[in-house]
């Protein structure tokens, strides 16, 4: 899936405000408090430790066979595999090559899909959110204020992939928030719970 987006300054600006409400769609710019009270309990990967648990260092490649599916996402980008990059010092994160002349990005692929993403990043990168369908759901952007934005979704249709794009030959992710959607036994059986406690109230 090749993203195809373009934007104005002004547009980005505009983007940047505040949390927004496209549809079904909830964005958060810059804001995640305000994202973590609305995704309720989610799951991050901080790229900090590698896929098998071990301490992250530069430069280890995350493969389809080394990546981060156990845990419920699977990264990829176009130009050859993602990379770890940082140190111990600045933290570690996830990094797209096209060097030199390649646009490139880096996707997030969710299994089970998500109810919400967040992601931190380097500024003026776009984030967009896609449906099962590939159809796109949201997008948000931040210009490049100096350090780390962050950019989430929460969605009443379910995120099955999420892209990174500068719109350049590197893009990245520093850390990424999601909430997976609770799978239809999960579902059942909180259902079933809150039948029975309702059952159980007194009568009056």
């Amino acid at each position: 899936m090749k993203p195809v987006r373009s934007i104005s300054f002004i547009g980005a600006l505009l983007l940047a405000e505040a949390a927004v409400t496209a549809g079904t769609v909830s964005t958060f710019v810059n804001d995640y408090p305000g994202f973590l009270a609305a995704a309720g309990d989610v799951h991050v990967i901080d790229f900090e430790t590698l896929p098998d648990g071990s301490p992250s260092h530069v430069g280890v490649e995350i493969t389809p066979d080394f990546n981060y599916t156990s845990q419920g996402v699977t990264f990829s980008s176009p130009t050859g595999h993602p990379f770890i990059s940082g140190n111990p010092v600045s933290g570690f994160g996830l990094l797209a090559d096209g060097y030199p002349d390649t646009r490139t990005w880096v996707t997030a692929t969710l299994a089970p899909p998500a109810s919400a993403i967040g992601s931190f990043g380097p500024g003026f990168e776009f984030l967009s959110v896609y449906d099962g369908a590939g159809k796109l759901l949201a997008e948000g952007v931040v210009p490049d204020e100096g350090g780390d934005w962050f950019v989430g979704f929460v969605s009443e249709v379910p995120i099955a992939s999420v892209v990174a794009d500068l719109g350049e030959t590197h893009a990245g992710i520093q850390t990424f928030t999601f909430a997976p959607v609770p799978d239809p036994g999960t579902l059942l059986l909180l259902l079933a719970g809150v039948v029975a406690a309702v059952r159980r109230q007194p009568h009056k």
